[in-house]
């Protein structure tokens, strides 16, 4: 109820914005440099300027469905400008803090083992990339990790599938079944993220274990580990303050000859793929 708050909220905001600029007769890109400066004085500036990146684009997108063509309407046009500004502005944050030098250090280090086919990122995610990669900006957490999960729960799809856990498969929350919005998918990465921080917090206290870190810019294999483990279950090993997977595959499925018996690559191999595929995407 909060996220679905705070979203109306951006919504509401960025509905009046593009009125005041045309009373204003500034651009688009003129608006957008006042509303990044406002946005750096908010408490989450990344979340803040994702949303309204968001918001900005489902308007427009709105507003030409309605006219069936893009005429040369004032508003239109600066709603367009301030949407293009704000993409540009978001991908530049980005950019900035992209942690290529890991990425490429981790592949280095763990891709020689992987038994499967090194191959492309598998379908649909590659045009999924860019709205999991904004909400991880946004959410500060890894974009590998959000979209490896998203592959492995339900392909990558754009639907709510059939058992209505969602597109990363949280068993505790009710999605039904459909087609998967834009705004859907900000309420399942919302929850994803608010599990696996809450699930890191609790057993934190009952093992004793350092603070598991990880962002947008930083992941480490054992990280990595930790988490597949507490989001798909723990070995009993936890009592001995070993922290390893129920299921070894999630984590490691086809990750070198230890787990050659998975039936296919899992985390590991995936979170791999997707860091490949942001390398190639590197501008």
């Amino acid at each position: 109820m909060k996220h679905f708050f705070s979203l109306l909220f951006v919504a509401i905001f960025c509905f009046l914005l593009p009125v005041w600029a045309l009373a204003e007769m500034v651009d688009g890109v003129y608006v957008e440099s006042q509303l990044w400066s406002q946005i750096q004085k908010e408490s989450n500036p990344r979340e803040s300027l994702v949303g309204r990146y968001y918001a900005v684009d489902d308007m427009y997108r709105t507003m030409l469905s309605q006219t069936g063509t893009v005429p040369s309407n004032t508003s239109i046009i600066r709603t367009k400008q301030l949407r293009d500004a704000l993409r540009l502005r978001v991908d530049q944050q980005k950019e900035s803090i992209k942690p290529y030098s890991r990425m490429s250090g981790f592949l280095a280090e763990y891709r020689s083992g992987v038994l499967t086919s090194w191959s492309a990122l598998d379908k649909p995610c590659p045009q999924m990339y860019q709205l999991a990669d904004d909400r991880s900006y946004a959410l500060d957490i890894p974009t590998s990790l959000t979209l490896a999960t998203w592959l492995m729960e339900s392909g990558c799809g754009r639907y709510r599938p059939g058992n209505g856990d969602g597109i990363f498969q949280i068993v505790s929350q009710d999605y039904g079944t459909g087609v998967m919005t834009t705004g859907l998918f900000i309420v399942n990465i919302y929850d994803f993220h608010a599990l696996s921080s809450n699930k890191r917090k609790r057993w934190q206290k009952i093992i004793g274990w350092q603070p598991i870190t990880m962002s947008y810019s930083d992941r480490d294999y054992e990280t990595i580990v930790r988490h597949g483990s507490l989001y798909n279950g723990l070995s009993w090993s936890w009592r001995q303050g070993i922290i390893q997977p129920w299921a070894p595959s999630y984590v490691f499925g086809k990750l070198n000859n230890s787990y050659s018996w998975a039936k296919k690559d899992w985390l590991l191999v995936r979170m791999m793929k997707v860091m490949q595929y942001e390398l190639g995407q590197k501008k």
